[in-house]
């Protein structure tokens, strides 16, 4: 079992370092050390059905014994070595929130979790650090397929005894549709890098409508953009028009200040596959967990502009569009390749077959 000293631990991640591992290590371990939180922190576990115990043999290996999602499984690794395999259902588009936690008189202190498909043998999903201390949490993982899955679990240590408590949820996936078959487009190309530790930030754009005196209906904006810590990440979309200027945030360091370094994931968007940020039945990206990688989808602005994209409702169109991006701690960078504003006029324009191949990144 790794130590919890926060100096010990950064003096390890440092020789990772110097050995090629990632530099997210770093702030990683800074993480974990200073985030005192157990799993029912998290709402993903309110409302915990039943208390079962593991059952041994069966579940040394797979298929393992079946689980019931909602549950908290006790269990213990022991001997040293131990494997624990459980399996569950789940349909295709489920969001599985799946972590382990301390649990008895000498608790194992370290765990890895895998998520196997049906074969047993492909692993979907893992996860080391992500839940509390030296826990492990995957978090919202959309399930691939409708039918069985397993999941392995057993302590970092080859030699590492203890109790630990598993719990998996299971949430029906969000509406990650943005309607814009009838919004008028425009795309600004970026290709900038974000400075990095920088609250200043930059400003990008800005992107223009041909004026025609209309009243924006809605919004809905997306970004091309990579980042290694979405936690480090401030990005703002304001409208200066002659209604006066309004501003949404589309993100606020997810995750910040409920963890000292935010959310760890990492921003993958691509051009054919980016994030959108729009109104309706949508969810916020990260801000009590996040996966290791937040999936390209359509979000709610960030819970800091709770008006969402209303707020640029009834205002004239015409005016500017700018971007604002900023990084807000240190070890971490990012790349905007592209932003586009998409908007619904009071009077419903649809966007042409050409353009609207070359500014919708995908049909959602």
């Amino acid at each position: 079992m790794r130590l919890s000293n926060l100096a010990v631990l950064l003096a390890g991640a440092l020789l990772l370092v110097a050995g090629n591992a990632s530099a997210d290590k770093v702030s990683e371990l800074q993480q974990q050390a200073v985030k005192p939180w157990s799993l029912t922190n998290l709402p993903e576990f309110q409302g915990i059905l039943a208390d079962v115990n593991e059952t041994e043999p069966l579940n040394n290996t797979c298929p393992g014994e079946p689980y019931a999602l909602g549950n908290t499984y006790h269990a213990n690794i022991s001997p040293a070595g131990d494997q624990d395999w459980v399996s569950f259902s789940a349909n295709a588009g489920d969001l599985l929130t799946l972590g382990t936690d301390a649990d008895g008189a000498t608790p194992v202190g370290d765990t890895i979790i895998y998520l196997y498909s049906s074969d047993c043998t492909t692993v979907l999903t893992s996860d080391d650090d992500s839940g509390p201390g030296l826990y492990s949490l995957i978090s919202a993982f959309p399930a691939p397929y409708t039918g069985t899955y397993y999941l392995m679990m057993r302590a970092y240590s080859s030699t590492a005894t203890g109790g630990y408590k598993f719990v998996g949820t299971v949430q029906a996936a969000p509406n990650n549709t943005c309607p814009l078959d009838n919004y008028k487009g425009q795309k600004y190309v970026a290709q900038v890098s974000v400075p990095d530790n920088t609250p200043a930030g930059i400003n990008i754009g800005p992107i223009t409508f041909p004026p025609d005196g209309s009243v924006i209906q809605d919004v809905v904006a997306d970004l091309e953009m990579t980042h290694t810590w979405c936690g480090d990440v401030i990005v703002r979309l304001t409208h200066i028009g002659p209604g006066g200027t309004q501003s949404v945030d589309l993100l606020n360091r997810p995750g910040y200040p409920a963890s000292t370094f935010g959310c760890s994931g990492d921003l993958v968007a691509t051009d054919t596959n980016k994030y959108y940020f729009g109104s309706g039945n949508l969810a916020t990206l990260g801000e009590t967990s996040c996966p290791a990688q937040i999936p390209p989808q359509c979000y709610l602005p960030a819970p800091e502009s709770p008006a969402g994209m209303s707020i640029f409702r009834g205002y004239p169109k015409d005016g500017e569009w700018w971007l604002f991006v900023s990084d807000n701690a240190a070890g971490d960078t990012g790349v905007v390749q592209n932003f586009s504003v998409h908007i619904l006029n009071a009077g419903v324009v649809a966007v042409e077959p050409t353009s609207r191949g070359q500014l919708k990144a995908s049909d959602r």
